[in-house]
């Protein structure tokens, strides 16, 4: 790292970062409710509005295998609620392939020249794959386009680069811009921030679904992504000096086939001590980690679309804070504080950690994968939804037994909130490894599994949902939690 490199202030990457990991949770929380909702009404040719789909999907649920205070409902009726659960997992699964080449193709070229053409090019690209993604979006929801608008969107982000690009070049230029000393702590805050912002940009996402259909949110995501890449092209810095007067059409001039092969070259030269070792170790453990939070994340709403849960995405966005749930439409404010809630309390592990960690040892993200897991197998068994939220009852929320029940879910759930800030860990030990010329060529190749590793790893979950629908959905969480023990045992 240069004199020059140290001068740069490493958290002026967080608001691109923030902004784009908003418009991804928007996303993908919007993309999923459109799909299913245009499917449902496909298929139930007389529901005109959610409501009438939330109770026709309850009037489905038949569970006879919990006590009757937890039953959702009792009633019989034909499943056309899994006839659209499988046409959305199938058409996820269209989407997802048909996207995986192109990222794949930019995640490659784009991340491995990531030393040449600096880290602010990899920043900004991705937001125009944003900008013209939502452009076609916003059209689909005005003039209520076909599905294959849908994909085309999908296709066009992926050639940009996705959010995956923006992590990686984020987390390059804290490398660069960070001591030994400081990259521990400024990795576990950007890791936060990533979680922080997924949190905040679910905050009244449902409420606005519900109540006024898929428009304002479209136009809001267009509107950060015009935001995000303003914001790049004007005032964020390069950490890489040798490239920080080119523009960046001159920074893409740059782009050669060569840098290609160093991306698997670091991980087969020769390192002092056992660095080579525990790099691999580290890398692998990493990737493992992200197969169990993309895989989970790709069916996680699709699942709670479906019996015997039935929610929608007014309901939804109160899972992620996981503290009381939202059944009646009187409890919007609800979602607001528990977004809240979920967001204080990641705060705080962060503040708590960057002030008390003094070394990266496996044993911190352990602990983390430990309680992600733990969190997926409570999703895999839960048949109601009474078992998502250890025991918490429709009773007021003042009371001072809901108060109790609140509390504990929310300690007993949220401990997952250990996962997303331990996890930096593994971050910081990856750099310390390598020499400082690699730490983007490690990076990308993290990267690239990030980016097209999420489309393959979507269309893998729901093609197993899609097979297990009718049997047991919550498999795929099983087997998703199962991906940990790989990590775990490396670690140890």
């Amino acid at each position: 790292m240069t004199e020059s490199n140290k001068k740069q202030i490493w958290w002026l990457v967080l608001p691109p970062l923030i902004i784009v990991m908003m418009i991804s949770a928007i996303d993908s929380l919007l993309l999923n409710d459109l799909i299913e909702t245009r499917y449902a009404m496909f298929y139930k040719s007389n529901t005109t509005t959610k409501s009438i789909q939330r109770s026709m999907c309850l009037n489905s649920s038949h569970i006879s295998d919990i006590p009757s205070q937890y039953y959702l409902t009792t009633t019989v009726s034909p499943a056309a609620s899994d006839q659209a659960q499988s046409a959305t997992a199938k058409l996820n699964i269209v989407i997802s392939l048909s996207a995986t080449v192109p990222t794949i193709f930019s995640s490659i070229i784009l991340g491995s020249n990531c030393d040449t053409i600096g880290r602010r090019v990899l920043i900004t690209l991705p937001f125009i794959g944003k900008l013209l993604r939502y452009v076609i979006m916003t059209a689909v929801n005005i003039w209520n386009l076909s599905n294959i608008f849908i994909i085309i969107s999908v296709i066009l982000d992926g050639i940009f680069g996705t959010s995956a690009l923006t992590i990686l070049s984020a987390f390059a230029f804290v490398t660069d811009c960070t001591t030994l000393k400081q990259r521990t702590s400024a990795i576990i805050i950007t890791d936060v921030s990533i979680t922080m912002a997924r949190v905040v940009a679910l905050v009244g996402l449902g409420y606005y679904l519900k109540y006024y259909g898929y428009l304002i949110p479209s136009c809001v995501t267009l509107g950060l992504s015009t935001l995000g890449l303003v914001y790049s092209l004007l005032f964020q810095r390069e950490s890489n000096q040798t490239v920080d007067h080119l523009n960046i059409f001159q920074q893409l001039k740059l782009i050669r086939l060569t840098p290609i092969f160093k991306v698997l070259q670091v991980f087969t030269i020769e390192r002092k001590s056992n660095k080579r070792k525990i790099l691999l170790l580290t890398v692998f453990t990493h990737l493992s980690i992200i197969v169990m939070i993309y895989g989970s994340f790709s069916v996680t709403y699709l699942y709670l679309y479906g019996q015997p849960f039935c929610w929608g995405s007014y309901n939804i966005p109160n899972l992620f804070p996981l503290n009381d749930y939202v059944k009646t439409e009187s409890h919007t404010w609800e979602v607001s504080l528990n977004s809240s809630a979920q967001a204080i309390l990641v705060l705080l592990l962060t503040i708590v950690f960057t002030l008390t960690i003094t070394s990266d040892s496996f044993l911190i993200p352990m602990t983390g994968v430990i309680t992600f897991m733990i969190q997926l197998v409570l999703f895999g068994i839960a048949r109601s939804t009474w078992l998502l939220y250890l025991g918490v009852k429709e009773e007021s929320l003042f009371s001072i037994k809901q108060l109790k029940l609140t509390l504990f879910f929310f300690a007993a759930v949220c401990i997952g909130a250990v996962f997303r800030v331990t996890c930096g860990v593994l971050r910081s030990r990856i750099t310390k490894v390598v020499e400082p010329n690699e730490y983007a060529v490690v990076f990308v190749f993290a990267g690239i599994f990030e980016s097209a590793g999420s489309y393959a790893l979507s269309a893998m979950c729901n093609a197993i949902y899609n097979a297990t629908i009718h049997t047991d959905p919550g498999f795929v969480f099983v087997v998703i939690a199962g991906v940990g023990i790989l990590p775990l045992l490396t670690m140890g």
